[in-house]
């Protein structure tokens, strides 16, 4: 079984993922953007929610995989907010950041 490892500041806090029905059906995917990359995986009933972001010299690359059972609301800075059901990726303008 995997656990997350929280590198400093907290990963939580960077991928600002949270549960919003029960037993983890529908989060809330919101990252801020502090530092070169963040990485975490956080362990739900229907499997591990992966998410990560890494800066570029032109943008910022998003990744979010959520396990079957789990959809997502997704907010990015400068893109409007969608839903998602599995594995997804994204490039963000580093100016809305």
């Amino acid at each position: 079984m995997m656990f997350p490892i929280w590198p400093q500041p907290s990963a939580a806090s960077l991928s600002r993922r949270r549960q919003t029905a029960p037993a983890w059906g529908k989060i809330l995917f919101e990252p801020t953007f502090e530092g070169d990359r963040a990485e975490t995986v956080v362990p739900t009933p229907h499997g591990p929610i992966r998410s990560a972001w890494e800066r570029t010299a032109a943008d910022i690359k998003v990744r979010l995989e959520l396990p079957k059972g789990i959809s997502a609301k997704v907010i990015l800075p400068g893109q409007r907010p969608l839903m998602v059901k599995s594995r997804s990726s994204w490039r963000v303008n580093k100016a809305g950041s």
